[in-house]
Parts: structure tokens; sequence; C-alpha cells
């Protein structure tokens, strides 16, 4: 067991602990390469979203009660 996880380990397969940095500046210029898809997923989401809170109704109910003061 321990020779296979040490072959497969040693046969050049990616390593799931290193890290990735991405910068602001990465995600800006990727959201500008993208922008006309970025409009149209955020308003589809918006309209999405929008239909499901208008859909649920309302199922919350508040009472109250108050007891008299008594004056002694």
């Amino acid at each position: 067991m321990n020779e296979e996880l040490h072959n497969s380990i040693s046969s050049g397969q990616p390593e799931v602990d290193k890290e990735i940095a991405i910068g602001f500046a990465t995600i800006l210029r990727d959201l500008s390469l993208h922008k006309k898809l970025f409009y149209k997923v955020l308003g589809a989401t918006f309209i999405a979203s929008a239909i499901i809170m208008l859909s649920i109704p309302n199922y919350y109910n508040c009472t109250v009660m108050l007891s008299p003061e008594l004056s002694s």
C-alpha cells in the first residue's frame, strides 16, 4: 500500500497542497474581458432571485401580550 502511494506521488501527478496566488489586477482584467457575460449572468441571477423571493409567502407572525400594571 505504501509503495503504491509513493509511486503515485513520484509519478508526476500534481500535488494538491500547492497554493495559488491570484491578484486583484488579474480578477479585474478577467472581468473586463468578459464584461457582457458578467452582465448577462448578473441580470439573470437578479431576475431569478426576485421571482423566487416574491413567490414565497410570508410566514412570520408576531403577537404581543401586555399585562396591566398593578398599583400598590
